[in-house]
């Protein structure tokens, strides 16, 4: 069984031929692009995690 999806090596080859006049130096500035902007969403998005109040003394 094939899946219908591509690997990502796939995937990067078709981008860059869509854009064959790009610089490497273009590419690379759009991954890390990309790259920032993935993770400021994933931070934004990330489940926030509360700390629990601490006991009282007794």
């Amino acid at each position: 069984m094939t899946s219908q999806y591509s690997g990502w090596a796939d995937v990067e080859r078709r981008i860059r031929e869509s854009r064959p006049e790009a610089s490497d130096a273009e590419w690379g500035s759009r991954e890390r692009a990309a790259r920032t902007a993935t993770e400021a969403y994933v931070a934004e998005h990330r489940p926030r995690t509360r700390k629990c109040p601490e006991p009282e003394p007794q």
